[in-house]
């Protein structure tokens, strides 16, 4: 079982090495008590680490699934072919294609690849704050924090 843990563990510590990369926010998916798996989640799919599996030459392979809807109720078809052609041109190896949905495989270091997958995904990083809007923040909690505390 030792084996199982160690790939689930690489797994995650790549998954999560690609996501701090991009800025992007992960998920952690628990099968048990042994076996987690991190994610990236997004508005119509999700991103993941594709390796460890039978046949793969590199275990630094990641996969895009699109499942636009988990309740069925508006096809999405079209937007699976699109997004298919498009995975398709930028090099991605199609592992699943379904009538609207689907899974692709692509490699973390093309960065041409990294954004039809964060598309296709639907992923936008994390929003970064400036210098100038930091300040003012902190500058209005510590406001607020004397207000709370008086001295």
């Amino acid at each position: 079982m030792k084996c199982v843990e160690r790939q689930f563990a690489e797994s995650n510590h790549l998954a999560k090495d690609f996501a701090l990369k991009y800025r992007l926010k992960t998920k952690l998916l628990r099968f048990d008590k042994l076996c987690s798996e991190v994610v990236i989640s997004g508005k119509s799919g999700e991103i993941f680490h594709y390796g460890f599996w039978p046949g793969e030459t590199s275990d630094r392979i990641m996969g895009v699934m699109f499942m636009p809807d988990g309740d069925g109720k508006r096809p999405a078809g079209h937007r699976w072919t699109f997004h298919r052609a498009a995975m398709v041109k930028a090099g991605f190896i199609i592992a699943m294609d379904c009538d609207g949905e689907g899974i692709g495989r692509f490699n973390p270091d093309n960065h041409a690849q990294v954004q039809v997958a964060l598309k296709v995904a639907g992923v936008f990083p994390k929003r970064r704050s400036s210098n100038a809007s930091t300040q003012v923040k902190s500058a209005a909690l510590a406001g607020l924090r004397n207000l709370k505390n008086p001295v």
